[in-house]
């Protein structure tokens, strides 16, 4: 009678474990197309001016998601146009905007995470001038904030439902001009 080794051979082995090796090498691709990444450690968010509310909460978000080893890039914009073109242009991961510029997007690819509050916009007239409805605005000087503000689009997308089109007034801006007129004013909470 053959006397059995009580080593085993490479064949053995390669028996035993060899299938099971080729089974976790070949599941590692297959796994790797359905898994998704883990979250980056670095996000850039489009904001705004260094004194507006956009900018604010950004900073507030960045403390927050440093505590959780996340470094938060706050990119200083002209505002929420240019935010909105940042993003579309993926040039930053995330961005503020107001409310009504969704309209705007190029790209059905953007998802709105939610809203911080509600932006009223205000507008206010002086007391001398004769306006008693909408259309009286006509010829006057609007102050809707610069050129690549969420105010100014929201601006004239409320002119454009008034029958007022942007050849009916002249726009300008808070930081250009004496507010002659009728200013939009969008305020934040």
């Amino acid at each position: 009678m053959a006397r059995q080794s009580k080593y085993r051979s490479a064949r053995d082995y390669l028996k035993f474990y060899g299938p099971g090796t080729l089974l976790v090498i070949l599941s590692f691709p297959v796994t790797y197309q359905f898994v998704q990444p883990a979250p980056p450690r670095h996000i850039t968010i489009a904001t705004g001016q260094p004194k507006g509310s956009y900018y604010h909460f950004g900073q507030k978000y960045r403390q927050i998601l440093a505590s959780d080893g996340i470094d938060l890039e706050v990119s200083v914009t002209a505002g929420a146009v240019e935010n909105l073109h940042l993003l579309e242009a993926g040039e930053v991961d995330v961005a503020f905007l107001q409310g009504g510029l969704g309209t705007l997007a190029r790209s059905e690819d953007l998802i709105s995470l939610g809203s911080l509050y509600y932006e009223p916009v205000w507008m206010f007239y002086r007391a001398d001038l004769p306006i008693t409805g909408y259309s009286d605005i006509k010829g006057l000087r609007i102050d809707v904030s610069g050129e690549k503000t969420g105010t100014r689009v929201v601006a004239e997308q409320i002119l454009d439902r008034i029958d007022v089109t942007p050849k009916d007034v002249t726009m300008t801006s808070l930081l250009t001009s004496n507010h002659i007129g009728l200013p939009f004013c969008s305020c934040a909470g």
